[in-house]
């Protein structure tokens, strides 16, 4: 969900352009996909999210003032950052 913060983040796949709610859209069909198969979200990104699995090509991330750069390690420190402010659960 930390994804969906991202209001003016642009996902390229496969050298297109998407809004921020594009690729959430996109990835959550990619993890309805292979939810039974992927254990955890680090193996998501790592097996799933940061690459198109037609092509090969690695996703890339596009911020407003920042470089571009691949989403692999753009969604690993999202989850870091969001485990981080997200409670435990029974807190």
């Amino acid at each position: 969900e930390g994804l969906a913060q991202k209001k003016d983040l642009i996902f390229v796949r496969n050298g297109d352009e998407h809004t921020c709610d594009e690729a959430v859209s996109h990835l959550r069909l990619k993890l309805g996909n292979t939810r039974n198969r992927i254990d955890t979200a680090e193996q998501f990104i790592d097996k799933v999210a940061s690459s198109s699995s037609i092509t090969g090509k690695p996703y890339i991330v596009k911020m407003p003032g920042k470089s571009d750069e691949n989403a692999q390690p753009f969604l690993h420190a999202l989850i870091a950052q969001t485990d981080k402010t997200v409670p435990a659960k029974g807190n």
